[in-house]
């Protein structure tokens, strides 16, 4: 079995509030949770790439100033698929529009509560990582 890539935005404002997706019923992976906006690494894409091409598909959003954040192994316990997350963040800037594109909705959350929302466990991974680089 192949590890999968994906790349991930941690995309912030100023007040701390993350911007998540709300899965739908019946996506794929993680139907109903919230997930970060960003996806599967395409042909020869790099993780960089992808996350643009990501962002713009599903949000609408050019991503102009994102921060490599690291790597985020993962294994998804119901497949036993493995891969890598690459996170990134970017402090939104809110002269940018955004336009959902994927999903059944957005949610901004403080960072003080995400422990309490239905957010899936690779990018709950991703965000822990997000803390230990960023906020340490």
């Amino acid at each position: 079995m192949t590890t999968r890539h994906v790349s991930s935005l941690i995309l912030i404002d100023k007040d701390g509030k993350i911007l998540f997706q709300r899965r739908t019923a019946d996506a794929k992976r993680f139907a109903g949770l919230l997930s970060f906006f960003g996806g599967g690494l395409e042909n020869n894409e790099t993780p960089e790439q992808a996350l643009v091409r990501e962002l713009k598909e599903e949000l609408d959003y050019s991503v102009t100033n994102a921060t490599y954040v690291g790597e985020h192994p993962y294994t998804l316990p119901e497949t036993q698929e493995t891969g890598i997350q690459h996170v990134f963040t970017e402090l939104y800037d809110p002269a940018k529009t955004f336009h959902l594109n994927e999903g059944a909705g957005i949610e901004w959350h403080p960072l003080d509560t995400i422990s309490t929302i239905p957010l899936n466990a690779i990018d709950r991974g991703a965000l822990e990582l997000y803390q230990q680089k960023m906020l340490s």
